[in-house]
């Protein structure tokens, strides 16, 4: 009982602090560290100073960004099991963990986000020995991209306006495409996505049209295995069986195959 009223006093407090701030970033700084421990906590939390979907996932990225650190010694894995949950236990996690939780709690609060997996380049070399995930949220009727591992470890504040200054926030699909590529091309938001080969190549676009956001309102409906069937199907359509991705293309296809067992187990 007293754990409930001071949840609910928590709310009201930060309902009013978040009226009187000048921004997002501001308000998300004086979240305590017992509300962070819970995914849905927190998301009402932010919720409740911010119930338009801009200045929720604006707070939230930025808490994530400023309290949780890059763990690169972690073990890596494909599956979401625990990801939210430890992330926000340890403070720490990879891209996995940081996109999880944004999508997550994203969710919580009413907003259609997705995680993205894929790979990306660095220095115009393409990284084909891990991949990567990022996100994709819907805000006021259209997609962005967001990558916050990437704005966690490299993020400018500016002490005069007192907010955060990001390269991966809210961005279209061609600020991502020289960097970023997924393994499903409905994820890049082109509307002439590009096939994998084209990736290492350098190309902006593809030739082909490909509506995006009718895929992702079909994806949207799907179960989680669907999804990761679809996700699959599509990156196999879009060339990832090429030599320069064996590994990324094996690991990802091993995933997907483990996952239908499982399920099929399950029945």
């Amino acid at each position: 009982m007293k754990q409930k009223l001071l949840f609910v006093f928590l709310l009201f407090s930060y309902c009013l602090v978040a009226q009187n701030r000048q921004s997002p970033d501001q308000f998300s700084f004086d979240i305590p560290d017992s509300v962070g421990k819970n995914a849905v906590e927190l998301a009402k939390i932010i919720r409740s100073g911010y119930p338009d979907d801009d200045g929720f996932v604006r707070a939230l990225y930025v808490w994530i960004s400023t309290n949780l650190s890059y763990d690169s010694q972690l073990v890596d894995s494909l599956k979401d099991e625990n990801l939210v949950e430890y992330a926000l236990k340890t403070k720490t996690g990879k891209c996995k963990n940081f996109s999880a939780i944004l999508t997550s709690m994203c969710n919580v609060a009413g907003i259609e986000a997705y995680s993205v997996l894929g790979y990306i380049k660095t220095n115009d070399r393409v990284q084909t020995n891990q991949d990567h995930a990022w996100n994709i949220i819907k805000i006021d009727g259209s997609y962005y991209l967001f990558d916050p591992t990437f704005d966690a470890l490299k993020k400018t504040f500016d002490p005069i306006t007192g907010t955060y200054i990001f390269k991966w926030y809210k961005k279209e699909g061609n600020d991502f495409i020289s960097s970023h590529m997924p393994y499903d091309p409905m994820m890049q938001l082109l509307d002439y996505p590009l096939r994998h080969k084209d990736f290492f190549r350098g190309k902006q676009s593809g030739k082909n049209y490909f509506d995006y956001k009718q895929s992702l309102e079909d994806y949207r409906n799907l179960s989680g295995e669907e999804q990761l069937v679809i996700m699959l199907k599509r990156a196999e359509e879009f060339g990832i069986n090429i030599r320069e991705l064996n590994f990324l293309y094996g690991r990802l296809k091993h995933f997907v195959n483990a996952m239908q067992t499982e399920k099929q187990a399950e029945f």
